[in-house]
């Protein structure tokens, strides 16, 4: 495994097997695990980086925080489901500083929008809307200006007027990135539209954009597309098989990070996570409210069977290596039909070795 790369998204960008499959949230095929490995890879180095970087900025518990996320994985291998799933690690939980955190993130939002959309797609078409305003140099005001614009937008949709009156609910993230031209603040968002509502037309004089010149008074540059149905009987299970289905590439639009971290730089990124830390920067509306996303960091619950675990550890510019390999011929102690192990089964668990046990820091 080569050197990763520190620009996760100029490396390759987010696609639906990145962000659903490949780098967590749904159990993949033993084969993926190289290239979650390399992402992986590729993220922790970005994280790196920045805790070199806030350790100059004599922010030393942040930064050890961002240093003991990710130094170690330990991935399962279920053996006859064919399933391989990250059980353990360690996570500073600062997806703005942090690419593997906000990757995990993504990921798990992603899972329980599919799920919503996947309830009401027989009543409803999808459209991918982008909103965008002006660049300027101060993010907070911009950040606010964009927000602001959408409130009086949906306000105004509740009283009936424009397009958004039609849509049964929609879900949002803002997004930013920075040019010469100054912070560039936008959200992308998935809007339901019931089937047999008018088309969501945009561009210059469209209803869409004429709502959105309103709402800002300084900006009518909008986006939208339909989103062609899913690939009929896909279900979450097959988003690793079926990395073309355009509704999951459409929501992987909507729930990559907030925060371009390839295209920033270190002090940027720092600056943006100062301004942005702890306002909300994913919303849902109608049909998609109240959502709950789950803090776990971790895959799926585990599975019966016979299974191998492996231990990486992060090694700088090596990536993650593998460390160590165990196993158990049981059900996996962690789930079994009463809640614990029968005598039968304690008999056969394998003790792993002291030096197999949880590593420390990385």
């Amino acid at each position: 495994m080569g050197p990763p790369e520190t620009h996760p998204e100029k490396a390759k960008p987010l696609t639906s097997t990145s962000l659903a499959a490949t780098d967590a949230g749904v159990s993949e095929q033993p084969e993926g695990l190289p290239e979650k490995l390399r992402r992986y890879g590729t993220a922790k180095a970005r994280n790196h980086a920045m805790a070199g970087y806030l350790v100059q900025q004599d922010r030393r518990t942040l930064a050890d925080k961002l240093y003991d996320c990710g130094s170690y994985l330990r991935f399962r291998h279920y053996i006859e489901h064919r399933q391989t799933r990250l059980i353990e690690s360690r996570s500073c939980d600062v997806s703005l500083l942090c690419p593997l955190c906000a990757i995990r993130r993504g990921a798990r939002t992603l899972r329980r929008y599919l799920e919503r959309c996947q309830v009401i797609a027989p009543a409803h078409d999808f459209y991918l809307v982008t909103l965008t305003v002006k660049n300027g140099d101060d993010l907070e005001e911009r950040y606010r200006h964009l927000l602001s614009s959408w409130n009086r937008l949906n306000k105004r949709a509740k009283k009936g007027y424009g397009a958004y009156a039609d849509a049964s609910g929609a879900f949002a993230s803002v997004e930013f990135t920075k040019s010469e031209h100054g912070w560039h603040p936008h959200m992308h968002m998935v809007w339901a539209m019931p089937k047999g509502a008018p088309p969501l037309r945009w561009g210059e004089g469209s209803q869409l954009a004429l709502d959105w010149l309103a709402a800002t008074g300084d900006s009518f540059i909008v986006h939208a597309k339909r989103i062609e149905e899913a690939e009929e009987g896909t279900r979450l299970r097959e988003v690793a098989a079926a990395p073309a289905d355009p509704l999951v590439s459409a929501l992987c639009e909507v729930l990559k990070y907030a925060v371009k971290f390839g295209d920033l730089s270190l002090a940027d990124n720092y600056h943006a996570y100062l301004t942005l830390r702890g306002k909300r920067l994913t919303r849902s509306y109608g049909c998609f409210f109240g959502l709950e996303v789950p803090d776990e960091q971790l895959d799926d619950d585990p599975l019966d069977g016979p299974y191998l675990d492996w231990l990486f550890r992060y090694s700088g510019a090596a990536g993650y290596m593998l460390q160590s390999t165990s196993g158990a011929p049981t059900l996996s102690p962690e789930r079994n039909h009463h809640g614990r192990l029968s005598k039968h089964q304690q008999d056969q668990a394998v003790i792993r070795r002291e030096g197999d046990a949880a590593p420390g820091h990385g």
